[in-house]
């Protein structure tokens, strides 16, 4: 079996593999935009670390004291339902050529635009959040949320970008 390709020793002028990895390109090859924030991602991390601190400390303070540290407790567990409904609830999403790549922590699956009928964005809380709706069910459900990179107050094109997506695919 015959390749085209030609593999050169590291010395030998070989070109160093490229920076991004599998996660950053399609199937293709082509580049991947990361278009949902790493802030969720990095909440739910605090609020894990947050819970294991009062977990440990709970644990310390009953082996010292032998009595039930409630309060370290009760906190331990708001801040693992907190990183629970964090690792459910935001999804990674990426745009690539007339697609999305979204994922979280155990699956992925790339949607087309066809099957976008709807993009809303809406106002937390904390932050804002885009809501894209499918079609036809995916593996996420009828919808996913995440938080995008640049608030959309600031910057519409990426709503915009999508809503024009659904509509040339007759969507709408």
């Amino acid at each position: 079996m015959k390749t085209d390709k030609t593999s050169l020793a590291a010395g030998e002028g070989a070109e160093p593999p490229p920076l991004s990895g599998p996660s950053n390109q399609d199937r293709d090859g082509k580049q991947l935009a990361r278009i949902s924030s790493r802030k969720p991602d990095m909440t739910t991390g605090l609020a894990t670390l947050i819970a294991a601190i009062c977990f440990g400390a709970a644990a310390k303070q009953l082996l010292a004291s032998n009595q039930a540290p409630w309060m370290l407790l009760s906190m331990g567990i708001g801040h693992l339902f907190i990183a629970l409904a964090g690792f459910v609830m935001w999804k990674r999403v990426q745009s690539g050529a007339g697609h999305y790549v979204i994922s979280d922590f155990v699956k992925s699956e790339r949607i087309p635009f066809e099957n976008v009928c709807m993009v809303v964005q809406s106002h937390g809380l904390i932050w804002e959040s885009i809501r894209i709706h499918f079609r036809r069910p995916t593996r996420f459900g009828r919808s996913v949320a995440y938080v995008p990179v640049v608030p959309a107050a600031r910057s519409g094109t990426l709503v915009a970008k999508s809503e024009a997506s659904a509509q040339q695919c007759g969507n709408r």
